[in-house]
């Protein structure tokens, strides 16, 4: 979760294809969303499947 937000933060550098194609600069609610949607994902994949190891 920390990596993809560090990224959000910081961008994504000089010769990444969004630098190619005029992207930059990012908003800053891009990071909250990255953020946001990290955690919601790992939480509803950890609701789906459960805990793993634990069958009756």
């Amino acid at each position: 979760m920390l990596v993809p937000a560090a990224l959000t933060l910081t961008g994504p550098g000089r010769w990444s294809a969004d630098q190619a194609l005029g992207l930059l600069p990012w908003a800053p609610w891009w990071a909250a969303a990255a953020i946001g949607l990290g955690i919601s994902s790992g939480l509803l994949t950890r609701a789906l499947l459960g805990r793993p190891g634990i069958h009756h």
